[in-house]
């Protein structure tokens, strides 16, 4: 059976060479319209990046899955929502964690700033093998939220 060190390594590996913060290949999946998802595969590793979003609203939801020999292992959502301004931000500060291999719930640092904008990652359970938290991007000098998501996840072996 794999082991969680493995996960977890192959969980940053993903992040950095083809996540949604590096710019990962996106692909689009018929059967469920709205939905785009970035796909990574390495040796008995796969891990899928599945998200949502509708042009009703600026709300997103999502899940990243990893499986090991073409079963799930391991598993996390998110949901919330984002403002077309903070997109590139929230990239940014997401992969600072993938760079840096420091696991704070799947997410981005504890806290980011960069210029006006501010990232800030609550993970209230953090454990890779269990967790969960809030993260939210805010401007740096004035009252106003330009999006948040609540996350978790868990092993599933």
């Amino acid at each position: 059976m794999v082991g969680i060190d493995d996960i977890q390594k192959f969980f940053f590996k993903a992040m950095q060479q083809n996540g949604y913060s590096s710019g990962g290949q996106k692909i689009t999946i018929p059967s469920m319209p709205g939905y785009k998802a970035i796909p990574f595969r390495e040796g008995d590793f796969s891990l899928l990046d599945c998200w949502c979003t509708t042009p009703h609203s600026q709300k997103s939801a999502g899940t990243t899955t990893i499986f090991y020999k073409d079963s799930p292992v391991w598993w996390m959502q998110y949901n919330g929502w984002y403002t077309e301004e903070a997109i590139s931000f929230l990239k940014l500060a997401l992969s600072k964690t993938a760079e840096t291999q420091e696991w704070l719930g799947g997410r981005g640092p504890k806290e980011f700033t960069d210029g006006r904008l501010v990232y800030r990652n609550d993970p209230r359970i953090n454990d890779f093998a269990g967790f969960n938290g809030h993260e939210c991007i805010i401007y740096r000098n004035r009252l106003g939220h330009l999006g948040y998501h609540e996350y978790s996840g868990f092993l599933l072996i």
